[in-house]
């Protein structure tokens, strides 16, 4: 197992297995019996280098007590591609989506849904958006044992506009001598929050890898990002 969290908030498992409280943390195996936690991959492609390059951005989701049939898992790649659409360009084709369960280990891991996307995202094209600019966006997750802020990030190849009327492509801001203006900021912050709690009667929550939840709302970055699209030709 993975180093625990030390600042997270634990609560003593009192379930069948383990009648009496504990009066101290769980450990991660034990934590990971009552919370359960699976992962998701949205793969895209498009057009670079002379080249169909893929690229995905991939999320984890926990729930106390979560015992989700493929098809509800398969419901959860159907929203998470809905807000990806609007965060990408037209010039993006979605490929393919992936969930497999995150919290067992090596042996104990399997995949769960896979299956093949289609559309492309929504927003305009921009000839001048180089494919390797990127979006940056964190939700808060707490501090660490330090007491330093620590994030979730996510980075998005949008490589043209948002749905709407959303603009970020502009020469100056390409070039990174200006940024993007807070209410475009606001806009693309306001999208990208769509995907931090999934579901409707049941809510699920973005999490990392190792369980850390996040602590807060979205955040998008001042400027554009060199971030690496692939490396196909690398």
């Amino acid at each position: 197992m993975g180093r625990r969290d030390q600042n997270a908030s634990f609560t003593p498992r009192t379930t069948w297995s383990d009648p009496k409280p504990r009066a101290y943390p769980l450990r991660g195996d034990e934590w990971s019996i009552t919370v359960t936690r699976f992962g998701f991959t949205i793969t895209k492609r498009v057009s670079f280098r002379l080249f169909q390059q893929e690229f995905s951005n991939t999320y984890y989701y926990q729930r106390a007590l979560w015992t989700p049939a493929d098809t509800q898992l398969s419901g959860m790649i159907d929203e998470i591609v809905t807000t990806e659409k609007k965060l990408h360009s037209t010039d993006v084709t979605f490929v393919r989506g992936q969930c497999w369960s995150a919290d067992l280990g090596p042996v104990g891991n399997q995949m769960r849904v896979q299956k093949d996307l289609t559309g492309t995202g929504l927003g305009g094209t921009n000839s001048s958006y180089d494919r390797e600019r990127a979006l940056l966006i964190r939700w808060p997750a707490g501090k660490d044992i330090r007491g330093r802020n620590v994030y979730l990030r996510k980075w998005y190849h949008s490589c043209g506009e948002m749905q709407g009327t959303v603009v970020i492509g502009t020469s100056s801001v390409l070039q990174n001598t200006s940024e993007i203006s807070v209410a475009n900021r606001n806009s693309v912050a306001a999208i990208a929050e769509e995907v931090r709690e999934l579901g409707i009667s049941e809510t699920y929550q973005l999490c990392s890898k190792t369980g850390r939840e996040n602590a807060g709302g979205a955040q998008c970055h001042r400027f554009l990002e060199h971030h690496q699209l692939g490396d196909a030709w690398r």
